[in-house]
């Protein structure tokens, strides 16, 4: 129907823990549907009536405001019932009203107390008890209100969606930490792999190292060998220089000594002698300035050599402790590595763990939400018994109405037929003849006994009386209604023929 806005239950929230206060407090509100105003709730009611359709309670909505702060302060630990519920601005003027005045405390000595203090106030425990200066209830616990139901309905919902939650966020978790441990264990491959190739490079270095220090040491071997060969090839052109400059001066003093006078001519073999042996000493030198630039060549080239191969042995012992320091590093990284695996797998542990304890809290919620939803099967069983008894107490209520309508009908018939048969009104007759009259005692014969104390009203004697009287009625034939009036009739028209009887007897005897 247009108007109907869903039931309390669904449209009020109750903070935590006072439910089953609140649904005490409210009573059959709690239960009830609501409307957006009276005239929708009167077209409500009239379905309801032309449908045959049972009984609803219907809250109305759009309800002018209450008066909520004229209400008493309350002493601590008491709160206003209204403040605990949280409905739409359309609802809110109705539950004002409803809950007007009506305080939840925790005990009943609370709410003893509080009522003591506080006449106009109602007070309403945690178990549902309410406690007023005219009117009280509650007791035992009782089949929960819609109010209740709802709210686990919705309590157990909201666990089952954290739960879902939960469990999305560990598997997105778990997700993220094997993506974690699969790079880890990607990057400790690649670690390993690094390292093994740093070995093997470290080894080619090593051996490279090992062949260069044996050719530097064969370097510097045959640079001693040539540095002697450059000395020896000195020393031999020192004295080969010496020879010369002693032959040199062997020549000018023999051609001083020796010289003949002018016109005489000089020995021709001494000359030659002596031209031998220029010759022979200054090829010797050529031979030993040749061989001493040679060594000198030599040692050039080898000392470049050792050098090099100096350079070369110091960019590998460089390269050596560049790869042992590569290497530190890479062991450095494998131990993280190592370590990152230990966290990753301790991590997969508890994740494992994490993941046990959700799918315990999922089963358990999963449970909690089995026994909510059974709860719920069996109060909307309860709910379908209460709506058919309430059907059968309406069919009765109906059967009622229509029993009482009919012994109106009844009454008033019997009511018609006294005033047609005894022309007496119905207040006098049961003046006169009612319950409460005492009933003269009649004898077998019929007669009623006038000196005999009347006695009580005996419905079964009386009965039995009344069905006597009916059979001596029925034996009298019909009753002409009009008999006393014919009778008068009859009686005055004998009067007068009888007078004129006698006048006519009169005139006779004078005649």
């Amino acid at each position: 129907l247009p108007g109907v806005l869903g039931t309390v239950a669904a449209l009020v929230q109750v903070q935590t823990g006072s439910e089953v206060a609140v649904a005490a407090a409210l009573g059959a509100v709690a239960d009830a549907i609501a409307v957006s105003s009276a005239g929708e709730a009167a077209r409500a009611l009239s379905y309801l009536r032309s449908g045959d359709a049972g009984r609803a309670g219907l809250l109305v909505g759009n309800g002018p405001a209450g008066e909520q702060e004229q209400w008493p302060a309350l002493p601590a630990g008491a709160h206003w019932a209204i403040d605990l519920v949280d409905a739409p601005a359309s609802l809110r003027p109705a539950l004002v009203r409803t809950l007007r005045r009506v305080a939840v405390v925790a005990t009943l000595d609370d709410a003893a107390g509080l009522v003591a203090a506080l006449p106009q106030v109602r007070a309403v425990t945690a178990d549902g008890d309410l406690l007023g200066a005219d009117w009280a209830a509650g007791g035992s616990a009782s089949a929960p209100s819609l109010l209740e139901v709802q709210a686990a309905v919705d309590e157990a919902s909201a666990a089952h969606d954290e739960a879902q939650r939960r469990q999305e966020r560990l598997r997105f978790d778990v997700q993220a930490t094997r993506g974690e441990v699969e790079r880890a264990a990607a990057v400790v491959d690649a670690a390993l792999a690094d390292l093994h190739r740093s070995d093997a490079t470290m080894a080619a270095f090593a051996e490279r190292l090992g062949l260069l220090a044996s050719a530097a040491r064969a370097a510097e071997a045959e640079a001693g060998r040539l540095e002697e060969s450059r000395v020896r090839a000195e020393q031999a052109h020192e004295a080969d220089l010496s020879g010369l400059a002693e032959l040199d001066q062997r020549l000018a003093a023999a051609e001083a000594a020796g010289a003949p006078a002018v016109d005489a001519e000089p020995s021709t073999g001494l000359r030659d002698r002596l031209a031998v042996s220029a010759t022979a000493a200054r090829a010797a030198e050529v031979e030993a300035r040749l061989a001493v630039r040679t060594g000198e060549e030599r040692a050039r080239a080898l000392s470049g050599r050792a050098e090099s191969l100096q350079h070369s042995a110091r960019a590998e012992r460089v390269a050596r402790e560049r790869l042992a320091s590569l290497l530190t590093q890479r062991s450095r990284g494998a131990a993280v590595s190592a370590a990152v695996v230990g966290g990753a797998q301790e991590a997969l542990v508890r994740i494992a763990g994490s993941l046990a304890r959700a799918a315990a809290e999922r089963e358990a919620a999963a449970a909690a939400r089995a026994n909510t939803d059974s709860e719920l099967l069996a109060v909307r069983g309860r709910i379908r018994e209460l709506s058919a008894e309430l059907d059968r107490l309406t069919d009765v209520v109906h059967r009622d109405e229509v029993a009482r309508a009919e012994q109106r009908l009844r009454i008033e018939g019997l009511q018609d037929r006294v005033v047609a048969e005894w022309g007496v009104p119905v207040e006098q007759l049961l003046g006169e003849y009612g319950p409460q009259v005492a009933v003269p005692v009649t004898r077998d014969s019929g007669e009623v006994d006038f000196a005999a104390e009347p006695a009580p009203y005996d419905r079964g004697v009386q009965e039995k009386r009344a069905a006597a009287a009916e059979r001596a009625l029925a034996l009298l034939g019909r009753i002409n209604p009009l008999a006393l009036e014919e009778y008068a009739a009859l009686q005055e028209r004998s009067a007068f023929l009888t007078t004129q009887l006698e006048d006519l007897q009169s005139t006779r005897r004078d005649l």
